[in-house]
C-alpha cells in the first residue's frame, strides 16, 4: 500500500495499527546489504545471461544466509530470499534443480549437505506471512508459480496411470502449498488406485479438513465426504449386527456434514435416508428435508431443487412435489424444475397438476420433443380416469397426437442451463431430425424470477446436417437472471 493510500486511512479515522495490519509492506532497500541481494534477484529473473545466474544465486545465499541473520529487516531478508530461489527454479538453466548442496550454494557447514530449495522457500515466505498475514498476497504468486506446475505434471501422471510419479509429484507440490486441497486428492486417487483403503481414506480426511476452511477447495472436500460414507454404506451391508451399525454410523455422519455445507444435497439426502433406514429410523426423506418442507424462503429456489432431484431419487414423490413447488413459487420459469415436476406428478398419479405444469413447461422449451412425450404420457394417465366413451376418446386423441408430434418433430432443441452469477448462460444443441441439411437461429430470453425479460442473445446454427445435431453458446450479462425462454427461427 502506498503512503498516500495509509494518509487516506488515517483521515478516515483508523489508526496508524490497524492501517498497518492492513498493509504488506515489504522492505528491500535497506540496509544496505539487502541492496545487493535485491540486485540479484532481478539479474537472476531476467531473460539474458543465463551463464551468470548461478553466480548471482550464490552470491545472494551467501548474503541472506550467512550475513544478515542479526539485521532489523528481517521481513525483507525472507522475502528475497523466497523471491531468489523461486526465480532460479523458473530460469530454465541446466542448473536450477530443486534438491542441491550447501558446496554448491557456497555456504559453510557440511558441503555435502542436501538443501531442498522447496523447503527454502516456503519456509522463508512461512516468516513472512507470520510476521505480517497481510503479506500473503506478496508471497502467493511466487509460491503459485512452482505449485501449479507441480500440480499440473502430478496430475498428467495420474491419469496416464504413472501412480507413484504423480503422488512423488503431489507430495513435492505440498511442500510449497500446504493447504492444497488438489494435491491431496491427487495423492487420494493415486492410494485408491492402488486399492490401499486406509491410504485412501487418511488423504481424503486431509482435503476434508483442508477444504472445508477454503472457498476454493470445498467442491473437492464435498466430493470426499460423499465419496467416504458410499463406501462406508456400501461396507455396511456386508456386515451384521454391531459392526454394522458402526460402519452405517460413520456414513451417516459424512453425508450430514456434507449437508452442513450444501443444504439440500439430491443423492447425499438420499444416501442418509438409506443409512438412517438401515438404522431402522423410518422418517427417511421427510425428516431430513423437514426445514426445507416447513421454511423453504429460507433456503434459494436452486437448493430446493436439487433437492426436489435427490427425493425422486429416493422414490419420495410426495416430498419431491412439495420442494419443487416451493421452489417454483420463486422461480416459476426455471426449465428443469418444471420437467422434474411434470415427472413427479405423474409417478404420484396427479395428472390434472402434470397438464397445467407442462404447459408452462412447453411455454418456455418448446422445440424439445422429451416434453411432449412427457405429454402424451399426461393424457394417458387422465385417459385412465375416464369411463365416459366420448371422454375416452378424447384423451386418447390427444394422447397419439402429442405421441405423434414426439417422434415427428423436425428439429429438437435442448438447452441446458449454466449457473453464471452476473450473467445469463444456456448450452444450446440442436438436432436436424428433417432428411435435408437445415439452418436455425435460436432466441432466447434471459428472465428474472418474475418472469421479466433481463436480457436477450441469440445464436445461429449454421448446416447442420440431416440427422446430425450441433451445439452452441448463448451468453449475455446482467443481474438476477434466474430463467429462460426461446423460440426457434430457420
Amino acid at each position: 500500500m502506498t503512503t498516500r493510500a495509509l494518509l487516506m486511512l488515517v483521515a478516515l479515522s483508523l489508526s496508524a495499527e490497524s492501517a498497518w495490519a492492513q498493509a504488506c509492506v515489504i522492505e528491500t532497500g535497506k540496509p544496505a546489504l539487502l541492496v545487493g541481494a535485491r540486485r540479484y534477484a532481478t539479474l537472476i529473473g531476467g531473460g539474458e545471461r543465463q551463464g551468470e545466474k548461478p553466480g548471482h544465486v550464490r552470491a545472494a545465499s551467501r548474503v541472506l544466509l550467512e550475513q544478515s541473520d542479526k539485521l532489523e529487516n528481517q521481513m525483507g531478508r525472507w522475502y528475497l530470499l523466497g523471491k531468489v530461489y523461486t526465480l532460479w527454479l523458473r530460469s530454465e538453466h541446466p542448473e536450477a534443480t530443486p534438491i542441491t548442496t550447501r558446496g554448491w550454494l557456497t555456504l559453510a557447514g557440511d558441503q555435502k549437505a542436501e538443501v531442498d530449495l522447496y523447503e527454502q522457500i516456503a519456509s522463508a515466505f512461512d516468516k513472512v506471512e507470520a510476521m505480517n498475514p497481510a503479506c500473503v498476497d506478496s508471497t502467493r504468486p511466487y509460491r503459485m508459480s512452482l505449485y501449479g506446475a507441480l500440480y499440473n505434471e502430478a496430475l498428467e501422471l495420474r491419469n496416464g496411470g504413472q501412480l507413484d510419479s504423480a503422488e512423488f509429484l503431489a507430495r513435492r507440490a505440498l511442500v510449497l502449498n500446504a493447504k492444497s486441497t488438489g494435491s491431496w486428492n491427487i495423492i487420494a486417487s493415486v492410494r485408491d488406485g492402488k486399492k490401499d483403503r486406509e491410504g485412501y481414506f487418511a488423504a481424503l480426511a486431509k482435503v476434508i479438513e483442508l477444504g472445508k476452511a477454503d472457498p476454493d477447495g470445498l467442491e473437492l472436500a464435498k466430493t470426499a465426504m460423499f465419496n467416504i460414507g458410499v463406501i462406508k454404506l456400501n461396507e455396511a451391508t456386508a456386515l451384521e449386527g454391531a459392526a454394522q451399525m458402526a460402519r452405517v454410523k460413520e456414513a451417516e455422519q459424512m453425508f450430514r456434514d456434507y449437508l452442513a455445507l450444501a443444504p439440500g444435497g439430491g443423492e447425499a439426502a438420499t444416501a442418509l435416508a438409506r443409512a438412517l433406514r438401515l438404522q431402522g429410523d423410518e422418517s427417511g426423506m421427510e425428516g431430513i428435508y423437514s426445514s426445507m418442507l416447513n421454511e423453504p424462503t429460507k433456503y434459494t429456489p436452486a437448493q430446493l431443487f436439487e433437492a426436489g432431484v435427490g427425493t425422486m431419487q429416493g422414490e419420495e414423490y410426495a416430498i419431491a412435489i412439495r420442494l419443487f413447488e416451493s421452489g417454483l413459487e420463486r422461480n416459476p420459469y426455471f426449465r428443469d424444475a418444471l420437467f422434474n415436476l411434470a415427472n413427479a406428478y405423474f409417478l404420484s398419479d396427479s395428472a390434472a397438476k402434470m397438464l397445467s405444469t407442462l404447459q408452462r413447461l412447453v411455454a418456455v422449451d418448446p422445440s424439445n420433443s422429451d416434453n411432449f412425450r412427457l405429454m402424451a404420457g399426461a393424457w394417458q394417465a387422465v385417459g385412465k380416469t375416464k369411463t365416459v366413451p366420448a371422454e375416452v376418446k378424447a384423451t386418447q386423441d390427444s394422447l397419439l397426437f402429442y405421441l405423434e408430434k414426439s417422434q415427428t418433430l423436425p428439429v429438437h432443441v435442448k438447452l441446458s442451463w449454466v449457473p453464471t452469477r452476473g450473467a445469463g448462460v444456456v448450452d444450446v444443441v440442436v438436432e436436424n431430425r428433417s432428411d435435408a441439411p437445415k439452418s436455425y437461429e435460436v432466441n432466447v430470453e434471459f428472465l428474472d424470477a418474475k418472469g421479466a425479460v433481463v436480457a436477450t442473445g441469440k445464436a445461429a446454427v449454421a448446416d447442420v446436417a440431416a440427422k446430425f445435431a450441433k451445439q452452441v453458446r448463448v451468453e449475455v450479462k446482467g443481474d438476477g437472471i434466474v430463467a429462460y425462454r426461446y423460440s426457434l427461427g430457420s
